[in-house]
């Protein structure tokens, strides 16, 4: 069976960490490539001219990420289902897995691309945007939620690769579609003197390219995850259980957004209050998410890993291993993390002037990093229970503790402490806040799901006997 000696990494044997890394870097850099699109979209559009233009695309953030994270919650939900077939050699069930989840990605993303589309400026406004912000926020926000349906599509193949343990793949097709984004920005931009929308249409454009790489790719393997056009369709059993990992991952990430977006409607409000007819908070809040999100990208990805391999371990039936890999998970999140984010905090001056050229901008920038990097280790270790759940099969569990833990805290912060002092670290404080409380959560519930999961285990061996 090729599909599980080719070019995969062997999760199912041999020493774990070695292996953790071997699926996850490729990861790292194929996440990175993607978040290349919105840097590389900022860095452009900075020099645009346009006054306003990076803030108009920050602010956009939350809200596209509302939408796409509908979808790739159900990644996640392919990401286990293929993973748990490969684990347990079941080839017709990895067949039906990838083509259904393909479709329900090319549906899922139609779906919620109509949606953004169609409700744009009413987000916008909600959140607190006018005038030219409003404008160019809308602009962009069309043309994203047009692309949306590949971008959802590059989500679920990426699932179904790193699923069968080839993180190398998706890593090419993003790195010439990455490059392909960076030339497009520069052209439209800088070539035909558009702003926002000439770095959107690159966006679009990156991802059909990526979609139809990786679907090539596909189509010429030889194991069950071959790609075929004739084989799509929807498998009432996998959508099932799809829904059913798929979906609370799928809410987790929405209500997780929703609190931001209650964040980023907060930061809207202090820059009119703060700089009006100006975007120095706005400014300065995007280019500190953007660097930032060098340290979320490469360990979310890490953590995106362990549920491929607490899939493939639960399909398999190696409850002694799984423990073993829970224990090194977490080692993993927490030194990376730690030294990651220290890393980019010593870079923050050069890193942050690729984006920003104001003073004040520098100052909201530099004030989001002193919360977010210092303490980034607490949010990695909460996206590592919280993947090992879903790979485990608490897909659920997971939402349910991340909602408590983090969404509603800090919907409760803005609204009691923000409320009373209406200031940046006020506001940024709910972040590490939320992460310390989920991190120890989320930790207790991965222990008490893997005892349920070996006690069960061990009750079907005994009535088999």
């Amino acid at each position: 069976m090729s599909l599980f000696r080719r070019k995969n990494v062997a999760m199912l044997e041999g020493p774990l960490i070695p292996k953790i890394f071997a699926l996850a870097i490729p990861l790292m850099i194929s996440n990175l490539l993607q978040m290349l699109y919105s840097a590389a979209d900022m860095i452009v559009v900075a020099r645009s001219g346009v006054s306003g233009a990076v803030g108009a695309i920050g602010s956009t953030t939350q809200v596209i990420q509302l939408v796409l994270v509908l979808s790739v919650g159900f990644a996640v939900g392919a990401n286990v289902l293929v993973a748990r077939a490969i684990g347990a050699k079941d080839e017709k069930k990895v067949s039906d897995a990838v083509h259904t989840a393909l479709l329900t990605a090319l549906l899922f993303g139609s779906v919620g691309g109509t949606i953004g589309f169609v409700f744009s400026e009413q987000f916008m406004i909600w959140m607190g945007a006018e005038g030219d912000l409003l404008k160019m926020a809308v602009k962009y926000c069309r043309i994203r939620f047009i692309g949306l349906p590949f971008l959802a599509m590059t989500n679920f193949l990426i699932a179904i690769f790193r699923a069968k343990g080839d993180g190398t793949t998706p890593l090419m097709s993003l790195a010439l579609s990455g490059l392909v984004n960076v030339l497009l920005n520069l052209v439209f931009v800088l070539v035909f003197g558009m702003d926002v929308d000439g770095v959107a249409w690159a966006t679009a454009i990156a991802s059909v390219l990526s979609v139809v790489q990786m679907l090539h790719h596909l189509r010429q393997e030889d194991g069950p995850c071959r790609f075929s056009f004739r084989l799509l369709k929807i498998d009432g059993a996998i959508l099932k259980e799809l829904l059913r990992i798929g979906l609370p991952a799928s809410l987790q990430s929405a209500l997780y957004t929703i609190s931001n977006l209650l964040i980023s409607s907060s930061l809207i409000a202090l820059n009119n209050r703060m700089f009006p007819g100006g975007s120095a908070v706005l400014d300065g809040n995007s280019a500190a998410f953007n660097v930032s999100n060098l340290a979320t990208t490469c360990c979310d990805a890490l953590a995106l890993s362990y549920v491929s391999f607490a899939g493939q371990h639960c399909g398999a039936k190696l409850y002694k291993r799984l423990k073993t890999f829970i224990a090194d998970a977490y080692l993993c999140s927490f030194c990376f993390s730690l030294v990651l984010s220290l890393t980019i905090s010593l870079l923050r001056k050069p890193l942050l002037s690729l984006y920003l050229t104001d003073p004040a901008a520098y100052e909201v920038a530099s004030t989001r990093m002193d919360f977010m990097m210092n303490l980034y280790f607490l949010g990695a270790t909460m996206s590592c229970g919280a993947q090992i759940l879903r790979g485990m099969g608490w897909s659920m569990t997971a939402a349910l503790i991340t909602l408590i833990t983090t969404c509603v805290l800090r919907v409760v912060w803005v609204y009691t402490v923000f409320a009373k002092v209406q200031t940046l670290p006020v506001l940024y404080m709910s972040y590490p806040l939320s992460w310390v409380l989920a991190a120890i959560t989320q930790f207790v519930g991965v222990v008490i799901c893997y005892r349920k999961i070996v006690n069960k285990s061990r009750l079907e061996t005994a009535a088999a006997q």
